[in-house]
Parts: C-alpha cells; sequence; structure tokens
C-alpha cells in the first residue's frame, strides 16, 4: 500500500513547504518521506504549491518510470484527516524490462500494514497518457494505457483499466473493470471481468490469428494469501493457431471455471489450482483431417513455496476421428509430481479405455500406462499398452535429451494370438477383401532413434500359424521374421524369407517360399517365391510391384510339373494325358486386370494324351473325315512333342493353344502328324483368382508402407 499512501504523505509535506512559500523546502521534504518509505532513487520537481494542489514534474521513480506530471488534489478537511482526494498520473514513461525497475515499483516500507486499509480514504487516482516499453515472453512490447482507482462511499474501490500493447509479435488488447471491498481482518475481496482480444500474434514459430479470452471472477486476499475464482462464464478462443512445423492452423475454445490460490509464506510463492475446462470439439486439417473431442478436463494440483509440484489432470471421456476411422477413450489421466530435487520428479499418463468406434471397429478395449522422469539432461520415459484381458500387447521404453535433440524409443511386443479369442482384426481385414478366420500369433521389435528433426528406425516382425479365408480361396500356416533396416521410408535388408504352407487361390501351392524386399522407393521385390504345384515346383519373379500405384510385373516358371494335373486346373473335363512339361508365363498386373504375354509351356519328352468328349464329336461332326480321324487319334494319341501357348490382352479372355506331334497306331498306320487345339480353359477363373490375392496382399502392405 506504500503507493496508495505515499501522496497523503507526499501532500502533507508539500503543504508545509506551501504554508512557507518555499517550494524548495517542501522538495526536500517530498525526497527525504520518499526515501523513508523505500522508494530509492526518485526525483521530482516542484512546479506548483496552493491550498488545493501540488504540482510535480519530471517525477522519475528509479530508473523504470518517468512522470510527465503529477498533480495531487486535497481540501482543508481532507488534509485534517490525512488524506487526499485525488492523484492525477499524466504521461507516464519507461522501459519496464529491468529487474531492478520491478523491484522499485514492488518494494515496500511496512510489510506488517497488510492488507487493513479503509478504502474509503483512499484518493481518486487517474492515470493517463502512459506510454512504456515491457519485455514480455512475447517480445518487448509497446504499452499505452489508461487507468482508474475511484473509491466509493459505500466501502467499495472500482478499477478501471485500459491497455493496447503492440510490437513486433503483434498486438494485444486488455481490459479490466471491477470492484474491490476491504475488511477490517485485513482481508479484501473483488469482482472483475478480464477481456483479453488480439487481431493476431506471433512467437517463435507459433502464431494465432486472433484471441479472445472473456474472464469473469471473485478474488479474495488478505496479508499472506488470495484466491481467484473463475465463474462458469469465463471462456478462452484461439482462431488460426499454429505452432512450429504446423502446416495447418486449427482453432480451440473451451469454457473455464474453478480456482486458484497463492500463499506468500517467508519462504516463498505458494500456488493451489482446481480448474475445469470444457473444450469445443478441435478440427485439425489434413487429408483426411482429425477430429479431436474431449469432454470435461479437470486440472488440480499445488505448489509448495519450497517448489514442489504434486498434480493431475483427468479427462472424463474423448474420441479421435481421422477418416473412416475413430477411437474413443474413457478415463484419461495425467499426473505430475515435481520435487524440489528435480531429479526425483515423475509424470504418470492412464487411460482406462481406449475403444475403435469406426465404422467397421476392431473389437475390444486397450488400456495405456506411461510414465516419464528426469534422467541428465534429458527424460526417461515408459509405458504398456494393455487390453485382451490381462494381456500386455506392447511397451515402449526410451530417453530424449533436451540438450542435444536427441533420443531413442524401443517397442517390444510379444507374440499376440490373432483370432477370436485374441486380437481380432477380421472387421477391419473385411474391407480388404473379405478376409474371415483369421488367425495365428504376431509379434515384434522396433527401435526409434532421432536427432534433431531426422527421424530413423529399424524392426523386426514374427509371424506364425498366419491364416485365413478370402472370397477366392484361402491361405495356412504364413511363418516368417522380416527385418526392417529403415522405417522412414520403411525398407527390408534383401533375402526375406516368408514361408506359407497352403495357398488355395485357382491352384493349391504347398510349402511355398517367398525371398524379397521391400525398397526404400516403396516398391516390392520378389527374388524368388517357389511352390509344390503337380508333383512339380512353381517358381515366381517379380523385380518390382509398384505399392502405390497396383502395378507390377512378374514371370511365372513351371519346373517339371504334371501335364495330367495342370490340364485338369486349365481345362478339366475329358481330356487326360501324361508327361512333364516347364516353362515360363510373363505376366502384368495394374491392380485391375492381368495380362499375358507369350506365355509358353513345353513337355519334357513324350507322353500320352486321350480325349473321350461326345460334345467334341457332336460339336464337330460334320468337320469333314480329317476332323474325324482327329479325333480318332485324340482317343490315344502318343505325343513326340507338346507345346502350350498362352495369351491374354488386359481386358480380353485367356487364349490357350496346344500344339503336339505324335500318332495314334490305330489311325492312318500310325502316320505321325500335327495336331493344333484351341483350348476352352478355366484360366480366366484362376487368374481372376490370382489377381484377387494380389489386390489383397499388395493392398495390406501398401496400408503399411504408406499409412
Amino acid at each position: 500500500m506504500v503507493f496508495a499512501g505515499f501522496p497523503i504523505i507526499l501532500v502533507v509535506l508539500a503543504l508545509g513547504g506551501a504554508v512557507l512559500f518555499r517550494q524548495e523546502l517542501a522538495l526536500a521534504i517530498i525526497q527525504d518521506r520518499l526515501r523513508a518509505a523505500g522508494v530509492e532513487q526518485a526525483q521530482l520537481r516542484v512546479d506548483r504549491v496552493t491550498s488545493r494542489t501540488v504540482a510535480l514534474s519530471q517525477f522519475k521513480w528509479g530508473d523504470a518510470l518517468l512522470f510527465d506530471r503529477l498533480t495531487v488534489g486535497f481540501t482543508l478537511r481532507d488534509l485534517l484527516q490525512g488524506r487526499v482526494a485525488r492523484v492525477a498520473l499524466a504521461g507516464a514513461r519507461g522501459d519496464l524490462t529491468q529487474t531492478e525497475a520491478w523491484a522499485t515499483l514492488l518494494r515496500s516500507g511496512d510489510d506488517s500494514a497488510g492488507l487493513n486499509v479503509d478504502l474509503r480514504e483512499l484518493p481518486t487516482v487517474t492515470v493517463s497518457g502512459a506510454r512504456l516499453r515491457l519485455d514480455s515472453s512475447l517480445g518487448t512490447m509497446d504499452v499505452a494505457a489508461e487507468a482508474t482507482l475511484r473509491p466509493g462511499t459505500d466501502g467499495e474501490l472500482a478499477l478501471e483499466l485500459k491497455a493496447s500493447m503492440e510490437g513486433a509479435s503483434g498486438q494485444l488488447d486488455v481490459s479490466l473493470e471491477g470492484t474491490v471491498r476491504s475488511a477490517a481482518s485485513g482481508e479484501a475481496t473483488a469482482t472483475a471481468q478480464l477481456n483479453v482480444t488480439s487481431p493476431g500474434l506471433s512467437m517463435k514459430g507459433t502464431s494465432v490469428k486472433s484471441l479472445t479470452a472473456a474472464l469473469p471472477m471473485r478474488l479474495k486476499a488478505g496479508p499472506n494469501s488470495a484466491e481467484i475464482v473463475f465463474t462458469k462464464d469465463a471462456r478462452l478462443a484461439l482462431e488460426g493457431f499454429a505452432g512450429t512445423g504446423s502446416a495447418s492452423p486449427l482453432d480451440f475454445s473451451t469454457g473455464l471455471s474453478g480456482r486458484v490460490g497463492l500463499g506468500w509464506p517467508e519462504s516463498g510463492l505458494a500456488v493451489e489450482h482446481a480448474l475445469t475446462m470444457r473444450p469445443a470439439p478441435v478440427t485439425v486439417p489434413g487429408k483426411p483431417a482429425v477430429r479431436v473431442a474431449l469432454g470435461e478436463i479437470a486440472a488440480k494440483g499445488k505448489l509448495s513455496a519450497e517448489r514442489a509440484y504434486g498434480g493431475a489432470v483427468t479427462i472424463d471421456s474423448g474420441s479421435l476421428t481421422r477418416g473412416d476411422q475413430a477411437v474413443a477413450v474413457d478415463g484419461v489421466a495425467v499426473g505430475l509430481t515435481m520435487a524440489p530435487d528435480f531429479a526425483a520428479s515423475v509424470a504418470r499418463v492412464t487411460i482406462d479405455a481406449m475403444r475403435d468406434v469406426s465404422a467397421a471397429p476392431v473389437p475390444g478395449s486397450y488400456s495405456l500406462a506411461a510414465t516419464a522422469r528426469p534422467d541428465g539432461e534429458g527424460i526417461a520415459f515408459q509405458s504398456d499398452i494393455g487390453g485382451l484381458g490381462t494381456a500386455k500387447l506392447a511397451s515402449v521404453n526410451g530417453r530424449h535429451d533436451f540438450a542435444g535433440r536427441v533420443g531413442h524409443a524401443a517397442l517390444s511386443v510379444p507374440d499376440i494370438l490373432i483370432g477370436p479369442d485374441g486380437l481380432r482384426l477380421e472387421e477391419r481385414l473385411s474391407a480388404l477383401g473379405g478376409i474371415r478366420k483369421l488367425a495365428g500369433t504376431v509379434g515384434g521389435a522396433a527401435r526409434l532413434d532421432w536427432r534433431g528433426g531426422r527421424l530413423d528406425g529399424r524392426a523386426t516382425l514374427r509371424l506364425a500359424g498366419i491364416g485365413g479365408e478370402a472370397d477366392t480361396g484361402a491361405v495356412e500356416g504364413i511363418g516368417g521374421t522380416i527385418a526392417f533396416d529403415g522405417l522412414f521410408p520403411p525398407k527390408t535388408a534383401p533375402d526375406q524369407i516368408l514361408r506359407i504352407r497352403r495357398l488355395a487361390a485357382g491352384a493349391i501351392l504347398t510349402d511355398a517360399t517367398v525371398r524379397f524386399a521391400l525398397l526404400p522407393t516403396g516398391n516390392l521385390r520378389i527374388d524368388r517365391a517357389d511352390a509344390a504345384l503337380a508333383d512339380g515346383r512353381i517358381v515366381l519373379v517379380a523385380p518390382s510391384i509398384d505399392l502405390v500405384a497396383q502395378k507390377a510385373r512378374a514371370t511365372v516358371t513351371l519346373e517339371n510339373v504334371d501335364l495330367e494335373q495342370i490340364l485338369g486346373l486349365a481345362a478339366p473335363g475329358d481330356f487326360h494325358a501324361t508327361g512333364r512339361v516347364h516353362g515360363s508365363i510373363p505376366l502384368r498386373f495394374d491392380g485391375t486386370s492381368v495380362a499375358i504375354d507369350g506365355g509358353a509351356l513345353a513337355a519334357r519328352g513324350g507322353g500320352m494324351l486321350r480325349l473321350h468328349s461326345e460334345k467334341a464329336k457332336q460339336a464337330l461332326q460334320s468337320g469333314g473325315e480329317r476332323v474325324t480321324q482327329m479325333l480318332q487319334a485324340l482317343e490315344n494319341f502318343s505325343y513326340e512333342r507338346l507345346s502350350v501357348e498362352i495369351d491374354k490382352s488386359p481386358s480380353g479372355e485367356a487364349t490357350v493353344m496346344l500344339r503336339t506331334l505324335g500318332h495314334n497306331p490305330a489311325v492312318l498306320n500310325g502316320r505321325r502328324f500335327q495336331i493344333n487345339i484351341n483350348l476352352e480353359t478355366n484360366l480366366d477363373r484362376i487368374l481372376d483368382a490370382v489377381l484377387q490375392w494380389y489386390r489383397l496382399s499388395g493392398r495390406a502392405l501398401r496400408d503399411i508402407v504408406n499409412p
């Protein structure tokens, strides 16, 4: 209360100078009393002393403030009662960037006075034309301010303040209106309305297009404590907020209520808070946009004078939506314990339940428990993800060094059961191709490393007994370990191996082995995929599969495959054969179709062909003698050479031409002749099944590589 009581001392002493008509004497008395009140280095000039006013000019308060004019008005009755009627401060100028300046302004010469002041005894104080420079967290700001303190007859003190701050960071306008009432106990109570607006602010890579805060509050203060209570009408809104590295601004608004308690014992300042926020949903622009909706947020905590802090933030519920994916959470709690010894501090985060609430949700509820604590010049953190009863799905351990902006995180995922009794993924994967009865186990580990703004990592993925059904077939027994030697973008070392026990995709493949590599470009290279087929082997090589464009070229090679079984797949019916074939079939995929460019198979050595088809005889009975002889020959045809030519355009049907040279002993005295047959086959159905599996696997890999 030094500043409030100072004008009274000033005027009483200055009046003595006025009575003596000695301005010099008044000046000396004023300076002496200022020093006694704890105001050091005050400089001033007495311009005029009358029976009703004292006018001072060039009133300099320490190194901080300079008032062009200070005028004090009074009556004789005021002086007899030890008070003045009014104080006017005009043209304040100063630089409030120095610690010494703040110390000068806040210094008090009577610490025991408390707040036991009769507000009716205070003068009306006006501040006009204040032009100050303030060094704040927003940078250097030029401040223009007007203020009025006006006591009422009922013991209340009315306060009005308007300030406009402008600098390189932007503009901030502040207004404060309120009333203060004091009590004989030394306590003071107040009601106030604080409004803060800004047409735009920017600071250290963070910017706000507009800011609005409307904070009605009640205050209570005593000699050693104070309390601020925010009513439910308090609101804070940010429009166009963008942080460092943020490409798209967002809007944020929240209601606010609760209290903040302050205490200043001899050991220092203590703070206690219990605040509640009710934020509006926030949309983060993007492709697709992310919508965050949170329920009521409660923040409680206490900071002791010894700088120990304990607090917690709880969120009763919330949801996060991105495109057609959505996650809901319940029971979010963030706790912070900060000790005077910072190394003993710890932060905790728990989430009781996380649920997939998408249009095609993955059933199940999951939980999170995480801690973080100081570690030297950085912070160490650990978290566990649980779900499916008491099973631990994953754990994360890591550390971040603030000075070097370097850190790491290690992820460990134990083998997790997939299926009805474990992690259920059928509902989500059904969108990829109608996968059913998905089962097996999956696990792995990963390590992320970051330095500055660069992020890198590596990982391993374990698969065992993975199987399932789709509309076009089934797969059983996928197993192996995939090693990623980079994650941003994902890439693997060469010669990764997966094994598949059985695959049905138009044909039955068993004991398959796939050797592949995921390239930094996002493309997949299959060095060799081979499997047992028709008592032989089938081999596939795909130099490049574009996972984004869904385009690929591959070559299928048949090695020593049983001709009888191959013809049974491609041309089932009355056509039977013996022998072994080999050859290659070049394939082109574009995601919607498959083409064959000059596929060719050939028999190794001779064999037999037998066609017993009444349908063929009826269809060709009018073909003449040569056609009849051909049909007779094919009933027991011993071939020396046999080849199959296969072609298919992207939009057309497959054509299969069988060419064979041989004889039938019962036809034309066993004379050798050439037979060319355009086969009616099921190859289009087989290729369609292959295409569906290509789409399914390609889409799954694309989602992993480009989530």
